[in-house]
């Protein structure tokens, strides 16, 4: 499902990694396992505020970083910052199909 849906722009990434925050909260009061967050993006986020403040709530959180159209360059210095402050990884990505592997690549770690 993730390969299928469509990037269209107005991203928040804020929003999305508090929704992601609130979930891992409610999966951790009924199970005692480690929970990790992921985030796929390109970096580039035009609405919400700077996400690498709420990557901190996170016990882990990786970001497989995808290059843009725009300045890629920005956009996975952004997704660097964001793996840092929620002591995950960053996985760079190529293209959509390279995905899955940095996924993968996540799970063994975990």
């Amino acid at each position: 499902q993730i390969l299928d849906s469509e990037a269209v722009g107005f991203t928040n990434i804020e929003k999305g990694l508090k929704m992601g925050v609130k979930e891992l909260k409610n999966i951790r009061k009924h199970s005692n396992k480690r929970s990790i967050g992921v985030l796929i993006t390109d970096g580039h986020y035009n609405r919400g505020e700077n996400p690498i403040m709420i990557a901190k709530d996170f016990p882990t959180l990786h970001v497989v970083g995808m290059p843009s159209d725009k300045n890629q360059f920005a956009g996975l210095r952004t997704c660097r910052e964001i793996a840092k402050a929620g002591g995950g990884f960053f996985y760079p990505v190529s293209n959509y199909f390279d995905i899955p592997r940095a996924l993968l690549q996540i799970l063994h770690r975990s």
